[in-house]
């Protein structure tokens, strides 16, 4: 991404291809350098932006509501039909989430039983297999972490018909769980690639090639990541700008990462840079290793701080806590 006079650029800063009419790039591809900081977040920013850069140009001549009273062709549900329904679903989620232990037994000769078949389960929404529509307005390939949420945002545009595509499978089960992507690297939601063989790494490695993990499947990489939260530093997106792509410098991408953000770490929120609300929950992780608290307060009696990695204080030489995409100890793929 960069000036449209470049010729080293293949998209303008509207995302759009260089002389390919109807076509965009919004995700990971287009960032003209790349972050100091998984590029995760990031690529969440671009959809958002690129979402909104894209609803600029819809024009709806009649909004028409997908469920109407008045519409002889609308079911006619009592009023509260929909109000039982999910009264009753937060019930039994809460009778769940009460009684649940808060970590597995894991000495528990039945646990590896209840991970096979867990393994084995698919949680997702359910995905059409045939094109009911033969016109649609967009279509976006690829369910990843930007494809996800750009179908989303587009779909909130009820005028807008929106094919999502996606050559992978529906997630197991066992994927929502933290810190257990790693077990899936080399199975059906990973692309399996392999970089070519390297002249300085990869050494205890089959033909120096290093394992290149890539999500195959609802939710893109995000179901291979390790849930970390890091937007990079500030002067990244300056010089984004800098480097041609008008409009993407912090200032300007600095309200998409916080229309994503939903931090529950009180501590953060009152700095400006987090906010509660969006659909991405972020907080510290619960878990904290024997080592880091005396690594915390031996960097503390040194004089350094502990500062907010995606807060202001970004080019001080302090310690920061990391953190990680989370909600109901449920790691949280962009599928959802």
């Amino acid at each position: 991404m960069g000036n449209p006079n470049d010729p080293n650029t293949v998209v303008d800063p509207e995302l759009r291809v260089k002389n390919v009419k109807g076509l965009r790039v919004v995700d990971a591809s287009v960032m003209p350098l790349i972050p100091w900081g998984n590029t995760f977040t990031s690529t969440m920013m671009v959809a958002e932006k690129g979402s909104d850069i894209i609803k600029k140009s819809i024009e709806c001549d009649k909004i028409v509501p997908l469920v109407s009273r008045d519409d002889p062709n609308s079911p006619n549900f009592p009023d509260n039909v929909h109000a039982n329904f999910i009264f009753e679903f937060a019930n039994t989620m809460d009778l769940a989430r009460n009684n649940a232990y808060d970590s597995p037994v894991q000495n528990n000769p039945v646990l590896p039983l209840l991970l096979a078949i867990l393994a084995s389960q698919r949680n997702s929404p359910k995905v059409s297999e045939s094109l009911r529509h033969k016109e649609y307005d967009y279509i976006i390939v690829g369910a990843g972490s930007a494809g996800s949420v750009v179908a989303s945002r587009l779909s909130e545009i009820l005028c807008v018909n929106v094919l999502l595509l996606e050559a992978g499978p529906t997630p197991p089960l066992l994927n929502d769980v933290p810190v257990l992507s790693r077990n899936f690297w080399g199975t059906d939601i990973d692309w399996n690639y392999r970089t070519v063989s390297q002249k300085h790494s990869g050494f205890g490695l089959v033909n120096r090639q290093v394992v290149w993990p890539s999500g195959k499947g609802l939710g893109g990489s995000s179901l291979l990541n390790a849930m970390i939260y890091v937007r990079g530093n500030t002067k990244n997106y300056d010089d984004w700008a800098a480097h041609g792509a008008v409009g993407w410098s912090w200032s300007d991408v600095k309200p998409y990462f916080l229309k994503l953000d939903d931090n529950t770490d009180q501590e953060y929120i009152s700095d400006g840079y987090h906010v509660v609300g969006g659909p991405i929950s972020v907080q510290k992780p619960r878990y904290q290793a024997d080592f880091k608290k005396p690594l915390i307060q031996s960097a503390q009696q040194l004089g350094y701080k502990i500062v907010d990695v995606n807060g202001p204080s970004q080019n001080s030489p302090d310690f920061s806590h990391s953190e990680i995409t989370l909600h109901n100890r449920k790691e949280i793929p962009i599928r959802t």
